[in-house]
């Protein structure tokens, strides 16, 4: 249900509630109650006499065997709180009612309370404040994460000075170490090496968050994908990854393995690729 749908809802339940509507209790047959319009929403078997409530019929009218109010007004404010389905076209709703009302919207405010603290604002303007915040915080993120890429760049050097350059049937190979805080930038530098080579395989390995993590990238005019060879290091290193033809990541949680794997990547390589 969307938003407003909630809130329509709530606000046709306060109405009724705010009315103080008397529930109505009656007895009578499973049939008669049927035909005039009673719902039924339960599977199963009715007896052959039925309890029956109305609250200001047709707006509420079941059969029910459970317990009732004298009056809607005793049942307080009313708010949903989830909802979910149940079925087609059919959606339970989770509600609180009176005293869980008023503690749900202390816990409400206190939490409000608290941003406001923490923030160093009224509660009338919390919501600026935030969002300005976030704002600001979203801006100094793309900052960090130029500044990032240009540390990762510049750790990768030139490889060719590194000696970590080398071709396998003609395919040529790109492998490097690199100094990246995440995923996405170590990506990126897979990329940037990709570039570089032209036509080629370029591999890249960083260590994030204590473990080894490889990307590789491979040209659409070569005759290894990138999926080949992160099954490969994978299988040498006792650790998962895959992808696709030309993107592939492998992530290692023995540094030592990941280590070795980068110094002796030509000769593995070499041994496995055809």
């Amino acid at each position: 249900m969307s938003k407003e749908s909630i809130k329509e809802v709530e606000d046709r339940v306060n109405l009724s509630i705010r009315k103080n509507i008397d529930v109505e209790v009656h007895y009578t047959t499973y049939n008669k109650a049927i035909e005039e319009g009673a719902l039924a929403f339960f599977d199963e078997k009715y007896d052959h006499e039925v309890r029956t409530i109305k609250i200001d019929a047709p707006w509420s009218y079941e059969l029910c065997g459970g317990t009732h109010m004298d009056s809607t007004g005793g049942i307080g404010l009313f708010k949903i709180v989830s909802e979910n389905g149940i079925g087609s076209g059919n959606r339970r709703l989770f509600a609180t009612t009176g005293l869980g009302t008023e503690d749900l919207v202390d816990e409400k405010i206190n939490i409000v309370n608290l941003i406001s603290e923490k923030l160093n604002s009224n509660i009338e303007d919390v919501y600026e404040k935030f969002v300005s915040m976030f704002e600001q915080n979203k801006n100094q993120q793309k900052i960090i994460d130029n500044l990032q890429q240009q540390l990762t760049d510049l750790s990768l050097g030139n490889t060719k000075s590194k000696g970590n350059e080398f071709k396998i049937s003609e395919v040529k190979f790109s492998c490097s170490k690199a100094i990246a805080s995440n995923i996405g930038t170590l990506r990126k530098a897979g990329d940037s090496q990709r570039s570089k080579l032209g036509k080629g395989v370029a591999i890249v390995g960083s260590v994030i968050d204590d473990k080894g993590v490889i990307v590789i990238m491979s040209t659409d005019d070569v005759k290894f994908d990138a999926n080949e060879i992160a099954k490969i290091i994978a299988n040498e290193t006792n650790s998962g990854g895959g992808g696709n033809k030309f993107s592939a990541q492998v992530g290692i949680k023995d540094i030592n393995s990941f280590e070795n794997f980068l110094q002796n990547s030509k000769s593995i390589l070499e041994s496995k690729l055809k």
